[in-house]
């Protein structure tokens, strides 16, 4: 699997890599944004990596939802907040890694779902 960090891995729980479609909008304290448009990298239980065309505050409050290649069932929708953003792989564009707070679907094992997806089982 390829190393998506510089240096010593921090993460304690284990990613897979993921495919699809991400739309997420910024909570501020005047509003949350529009609905915009992403693409994931990879997943875990933790958190969700994908790439923008917009650069987002580490610090910022996010609600994603992400239709994911390989996830079975209904999209998963989260709530967390952005851990870190840095420069993407194609000019222009930006990695940004999520730390959930919450995960959930209509399924309400959806940790256990993603959990059992990135094990690979």
């Amino acid at each position: 699997m390829p190393q998506h960090q510089q240096g010593a891995e921090r993460r304690g729980a284990r990613r897979s890599d993921a495919t699809g479609k991400v739309e997420y909008q910024i909570l501020r304290p005047t509003g949350i944004s529009a609905p915009l448009q992403g693409t994931a990298v990879n997943i875990s239980a933790s958190g969700v990596q994908f790439t923008v065309h917009e650069g987002i505050a580490p610090g910022a409050i996010v609600l994603v939802q992400a239709s994911l290649a390989g996830l079975p069932g209904p999209p998963l929708v989260g709530l967390g907040r952005v851990a870190w953003c840095r420069d993407g792989q194609q000019p222009g564009s930006f990695s940004v890694g999520i730390q959930f707070w919450w995960i959930g679907r209509a399924d309400p094992a959806a940790r256990d779902t993603i959990l059992a997806h990135v094990l690979g089982s």
